[in-house]
């Protein structure tokens, strides 16, 4: 079972591993939940930054993922199926049923596969993918993550996020003040090699199943958050604006990838918008 305010014991169900699951919660008296994922090399500290300009009556609830942090919690497996029910148990566990579900980049991914399994009574996915619909490009995807992955594994975590940090998604992180890009780093360089390696692997966007084709068919509310600057996650969410039933699409104006690192005010007042005064 699941127990813990701040973090809590997994224990063998089903084909999982035993582990520890760490998470944070903040305004725990908070009238509103929302589960907040993070991206790749990302923990549960990641939207720490949020926290001073988010209402107190908005409870935040974030989980480490698989495959990160010093002690990373393992499962057999870390595919899309995998990890889908692990955050089940954690959400049922915790009695989180009636949060609203917030994904970021790879925990966006994973947020959109949640929902196409299991009810969300709000769904907001912030520079994030349903998967690739290309089977060749899926093959290439899948490839080139496992290329990264043994890098990973041969050369080590530092050489990996020095690499890491300098690609395009992350271009505009660079005139980000030197204290927060020093946060950031520091983040990234927690994490072991093979477990982080096995993530990006076993998690890759070439692995997972391409959700495209039924965004049409999902019928519960989805709120849609890109950066202006993040050109490639542009057209993406507004690809999905257009196939899902009741979504909207927020746009930030000056930002990247990255937009809760970025602006965390900004990101705050949407999701206060979302959460507060449309309920």
């Amino acid at each position: 079972m699941l127990t813990g305010r701040f973090g809590s014991k997994l224990q063998k169900v089903g084909t999982r591993m035993t582990g520890d699951v760490n998470f944070q919660r903040w305004n725990a008296s908070g009238t509103e939940q929302v589960i907040m994922l993070h991206g790749f090399t990302g923990s549960e500290c990641s939207f720490e930054s949020v926290i001073p300009y988010l209402s107190s009556e908005i409870e935040v609830i974030a989980p480490l993922l698989p495959g990160h942090g010093k002690k990373p919690m393992l499962l057999e497996d870390l595919s899309m199926e995998s990890q889908i029910e692990w955050l089940r148990e954690f959400i049922t566990q915790n009695h989180l049923e009636d949060a609203a579900l917030l994904g970021y980049s790879m925990g966006g991914r994973l947020a959109i596969g949640y929902a196409m399994t299991y009810p969300v009574k709000q769904l907001i996915l912030v520079s994030a993918s349903p998967g690739i619909q290309s089977l060749d490009e899926r093959k290439m995807r899948a490839e080139a993550d496992r290329k990264l992955a043994e890098s990973i594994r041969e050369n080590g975590i530092e050489e990996f996020v020095s690499y890491w940090e300098q690609i395009p998604l992350f271009a505009t992180q660079q005139s980000l003040p030197d204290d927060v890009k020093r946060r950031v780093r520091k983040e990234r360089l927690q994490h072991q090699p093979l477990p982080l390696s096995q993530s990006l692997e076993q998690f890759s966007t070439g692995k997972m199943p391409s959700y495209w084709e039924r965004l049409g068919t999902y019928s519960g509310p989805v709120t849609l958050i890109v950066g202006e600057q993040d050109t490639k996650f542009v057209g993406i969410g507004e690809a999905m604006h257009k196939l899902l039933k009741h979504s909207e699409r927020v746009v930030v104006p000056n930002a990247g990838h990255a937009i809760q690192v970025e602006n965390p005010r900004i990101f705050a007042t949407i999701i206060e918008d979302v959460l507060l005064r449309r309920n």
